[in-house]
């Protein structure tokens, strides 16, 4: 009797251990094929809201220091308020096309709608464009140093996490639908 409910044990954590192992493959699975597809585009791959990148210049130092992991919240551009960090795309000079952080010391309204005049904590100027809705992409959210040494590393390697994903998970889950299929068998002998 003890037996076979230490088999239905083994079983349901056979079957929880296969869901989980799925789950597992499918997100990151997921989650690169979205980056890959982002980037690929020249966008930037968004995750439940938030998109991150690393800080590469020393315009916010030192608040925020270079190679920091920047955690962005895409935000309606109204909800903006004077000493918010942003992150825009640059029109102009050094900056063009660039994704640049800094903070926002004007807020105001005329003719076009919202702009914001910004800033780098270092920089002894504000930049010369104004931020408007067509360059703004959102709030910062976090940002962490540490993080950003991690990230910048895994990001360099995307392709090698990819593979690393691939082989722990697709064993895992092949060795816990034999199992799945081994404990079908036995419950159909022992029913039988």
């Amino acid at each position: 009797m003890k037996n076979t409910k230490t088999d239905k044990k083994s079983k349901v954590f056979t079957v929880i251990g296969l869901i989980v192992s799925t789950i597992l493959f499918l997100s990151a699975a997921g989650v690169t094929v979205s980056a890959y597809k982002a980037k690929k585009e020249g966008k930037t791959p968004v995750f439940f809201g938030y998109f991150f990148s690393i800080v590469v210049s020393g315009s916010m130092e030192p608040e925020i220091p270079v190679g920091s992991l920047l955690a962005v919240k895409a935000a309606d551009i109204e909800t903006v308020e004077t000493g918010d960090n942003i992150v825009f795309t640059g029109l102009s000079g050094d900056i063009a096309g660039e994704k640049v952080v800094h903070e926002v010391i004007e807020k105001g309204y005329d003719e076009e709608g919202i702009y914001f005049i910004t800033k780098g904590k270092s920089n002894a100027l504000p930049d010369s464009d104004k931020v408007r809705e067509s360059n703004f992409i959102g709030i910062e959210a976090w940002h962490s140093a540490a993080a950003g040494k991690i990230f910048g590393y895994v990001m360099r390697i995307e392709t090698l996490l990819l593979l690393a994903v691939l082989f722990i998970t697709v064993p895992v889950a092949v060795k816990q639908i034999k199992k799945l299929r081994a404990a079908i068998k036995d419950n159909e002998k022992s029913n039988a």
